[in-house]
């Protein structure tokens, strides 16, 4: 009889993940967390990064992608870090597409 071997890199990280909280929030990476590296921030503290390298966003592709999370929730999390001019809020570092499509899924 075979064991099945313990989850690593990416299955270890989604099964960390509470898929069913609401859209509202967006399960998030922030850097230097300690007890663990996820955490679930509000959208409406969250801030895109201006010195994002991506200048233009698909609009289809974004109303696709928000459907997408709308219909099977948000898979890979973002990463953000803590916002260099605002306490208490957060800059996105990665996953500033999956951050829009969900904010088009609060409107």
């Amino acid at each position: 009889m075979s064991k099945k071997p313990a989850p690593t890199g990416l299955e270890s990280a989604l099964s960390a993940l509470d898929l069913s909280s609401s859209l509202h929030d967006l399960p998030l990476t922030a850097a230097g967390a300690e007890e663990t590296p996820y955490r679930v921030v509000a959208v409406a503290d969250v801030y895109p990064d201006p010195d994002q390298p991506r200048r233009t966003i698909d609009e289809q592709k974004l109303v696709e992608l928000a459907q997408t999370i709308a219909a099977q929730g948000l898979i890979q999390p973002i990463q953000i870090r803590p916002h260099p001019a605002l306490p208490g809020k957060w800059m996105i570092v990665a996953g500033e597409r999956r951050w829009r499509a969900t904010k088009l899924n609060n409107q």
